[in-house]
């Protein structure tokens, strides 16, 4: 690498590490900007909704104790009908939203009301009338279509009791165009928008509704019918024809609703069909008197000020692209400084790799780079010492490979060649001894699950517990894997099978590993010498077979062997352990 591209090496890492700190911060602060504005949105948007569902209730309230001051009247159905006729016009007269009222017997038949010509009640509230027949406790009807009046109304009705029991009802109409003038006046700033829902699904205000009638629950609208001309269409019976049609909207805009109508108060984020963000907060309105609850629904728009706020920040990206060329600019000269003592620690570097270490650097600065410098001079000394101690320690390597270096016990090769020899000048004295064959049970699976790491923390606490019950790792071995032989000279069968019993035991205890608890066992193959053989080949054959009759009988015990005993192939694999 030459001094050019070095210097070019450099420049980049700088200009790009301080642009990668620029985006960055602009990124946290983007971050920032947007959960503060969406904090201030969601207490705005629920403030909004508290104060807009008490107006509705306050007014709802007095609307609903008009209308019930006719049925409250002492002997109401015993005054003449025109006196009748004139306490509800009275009553209308309180409140522009009544257009209509009427007193109806307990069939649904009306006995009088403030406008003769319109004593054929609406066909729209038979059904939810004939549902509140048996009481006529105080309730409102879903929002309809009025034949009356071409609008979206509600109608109120309360029971006149007489001697404790119904004789009729007072029957009032509301128009709901108030409401609708509320919700509308709050949708026309553009900053958020509001849904008000009755019990049913159907929107009594939303934004943009085009005098159509939207209900949420069956996901359709309807509209008058107008013919080519414009004029309204009607039926044969008189009645205005209505057109309904299907429409969609955005599945979090419909669930929020849905949510409000079974009196759950939350909030949601949301995205339209075209990728635009919503914040939308909803929650119910139970309404005075009734036993009806409607739902208040407040969506806020969220991409336009996202939309603004990224472009403030590509604006931002773009001067910073500026900035960081000018600093490139300044950085070549600052470069130029750095490169040349960089270039000779390079051409030293690459006499060291080749094993020279007669060399040493010339740099004199008292900055950084002569710091460097300095160390490595410091090193290629060092390295000339090491060189001289790497014949000592190959002695002391070879000292080390005789020991296993994960569990600290001597490996299988030590410990075979050692045994042999112990077992041949032993049985020339008949000396008693006793070969242990050590399997971890189900070691692999452990190992598998929870890795390598794991699983040789739990090889090094093995091996401590077997030394710990033997007393010396001189008389244990790492096998290989999971694998350990303990062999102890001097001993008889009764003093080897107490040690059997004391290694399953032992094992038996929760390991503690990386802050896990293993619950693992042991399972043991003993060979007795000379009993079952004084030939280390036999021996290692025989515990062998004894330690697979164990694993074979359910693992965590131990087994003596026998005459007889056949040591299947390890190929045939027991579990997982093999």
């Amino acid at each position: 690498m030459n001094n050019s591209s070095i210097k070019k090496l450099l420049i980049v890492a700088i200009c790009g590490a301080i642009f990668a700190a620029f985006i960055a911060f602009l990124m946290v602060v983007r971050q920032v900007i947007i959960y503060d504005y969406m904090k201030s949105v969601e207490t705005n948007d629920k403030k909004f909704a508290e104060v807009v569902s008490q107006n509705i209730n306050h007014t709802l309230r007095r609307y609903f104790d008009i209308g019930k001051m006719a049925a409250n009247y002492p002997a109401f159905l015993s005054t003449p009908e025109d006196f009748q006729r004139n306490l509800l016009n009275r009553a209308m007269s309180e409140e522009k939203v009544y257009n209509y009222m009427a007193v109806i017997d307990t069939s649904g038949k009306p006995l009088v009301c403030t406008d003769k010509k319109f004593m054929d009640i609406d066909k729209n509230i038979y059904e939810w009338f004939k549902v509140m027949r048996p009481k006529f406790r105080p309730e409102i009807s879903p929002s309809y279509f009025s034949e009356r009046t071409f609008r979206l109304i509600m109608t109120f009705v309360s029971g006149i009791e007489e001697n404790g029991e119904v004789k009729a009802a007072v029957m009032t109409d509301i128009d709901l165009d108030y409401l609708h003038e509320m919700i509308k006046k709050f949708n026309q700033n553009n900053e958020c928008m509001a849904y008000l829902i009755d019990k049913n699904g159907t929107a009594i205000a939303q934004p943009e509704d085009e005098g159509r009638i939207f209900n949420y629950r069956f996901m359709h609208y309807s509209t008058i019918a107008k013919n080519s001309d414009g004029y309204t269409e009607f039926a044969r019976d008189g009645k205005v024809r209505l057109r309904e049609a299907g429409f969609d909207a955005p599945q979090g805009l419909i669930s929020s609703i849905r949510s409000a109508m079974k009196g759950e108060v939350g909030e949601v984020e949301y995205m339209d069909d075209k990728n635009n963000k919503f914040f939308c907060c909803y929650q119910p309105i139970n309404l005075p008197i009734v036993q009806t609850r409607w739902s208040l629904v407040i969506v806020h728009p969220t991409s336009q000020m996202l939309s603004s706020l990224d472009r403030i920040i590509y604006r931002a990206m773009f001067g910073g692209v500026i900035i960081v060329i000018l600093i490139g600019f300044a950085m070549a000269k600052f470069a130029e400084k750095i490169t040349s003592p960089i270039l000779k620690m390079a051409a030293m570097a690459n006499r060291v790799r080749a094993g020279d270490l007669s060399g040493q650097l010339d740099i004199k600065s008292d900055n950084e780079i002569g710091e460097l410098a300095e160390n490595i001079n410091h090193m290629i000394r060092a390295l000339r010492v090491t060189q001289e101690k790497t014949k000592q320690s190959e002695q002391q390597l070879k000292a080390t490979a005789y020991y296993d270096a994960l569990t600290g016990l001597p490996n299988r090769n030590h410990f075979l060649i050692r045994m042999r020899k112990i077992i041949e000048k032993s049985v020339q004295g008949r000396f008693y001894g006793a070969l242990f064959f050590v399997d971890v049970d189900k070691f692999k699976s452990v190992n598998d699950t929870y890795g390598h790491a794991v699983g040789d923390g739990l090889l090094i606490e093995f091996s401590k517990r077997m030394v710990e019950i033997v007393g010396t790792k001189e008389s244990a071995c790492r096998y290989g894997g999971d694998e350990f032989i303990l062999f102890l000279l001097g001993y008889n069968e009764e003093d080897a099978i107490s040690i059997c019993s004391s290694l399953v035991n032992k094992m038996r205890e929760p390991f503690n590993i990386s802050g896990n608890e293993f619950k693992l066992s042991a399972s043991v193959g003993l060979a007795l010498m000379p009993k079952d053989a004084t030939d280390l080949d036999d021996l290692l054959e025989k515990a062998d077979s004894a330690l697979y009759n164990s694993k074979r009988n359910g693992r965590d015990q131990f087994t003596v062997y026998k005459e007889g005993m056949i040591n299947e192939s390890k190929s045939k694999n027991i579990g997982n352990d093999f």
